[in-house]
């Protein structure tokens, strides 16, 4: 069986979202003691990459650039939750690590979504120019 381009997009999409939604649950229940106690913390922290599976699944749709934009979005978006998660909780510990997880969602709730625009438009001017 062949996967065209945009089904093997989607499926790096999907690889990348969960692989940072499973680092970033791990990493937060690592930062509790590996103690769970359901909250809406751990919404906040995992809501950015339900939105950006959720709007590129949403613009698909109407748009057959938007499985590209949305593989590079989620590829970019698991750099740096790797980096920033890992970073502030393995690499450099310190009493005020936990921060991470009010700040992080917040930068990725608003760039993954921004990314993915900018690379739905790129896509656009280079399917424009292309042609």
């Amino acid at each position: 069986m062949k996967l065209g381009r945009e089904q093997t997009c989607r499926i790096i999409e999907t690889i990348c979202l969960a692989i940072a939604t499973v680092f970033t649950f791990v990493t937060l229940l690592f930062g509790a003691g590996w103690e769970f106690q359901w909250d809406w913390f751990y919404l906040w922290t995992l809501s950015p990459y339900i939105a950006l599976f959720a709007l590129s699944r949403y613009v698909g749709k109407f748009n057959s650039l938007a499985a590209g934009a949305g593989c590079v979005a989620t590829v970019l978006m698991l750099g740096f939750t790797l980096f920033a998660y890992g970073d502030a909780m393995y690499i450099h510990t310190s009493s005020t690590s936990a921060l991470i997880f009010i700040y992080a969602p917040f930068y990725l709730i608003i760039g993954g979504p921004v990314i993915f625009c900018m690379a739905l438009a790129a896509g656009r001017f280079i399917r424009f120019y292309r042609t």
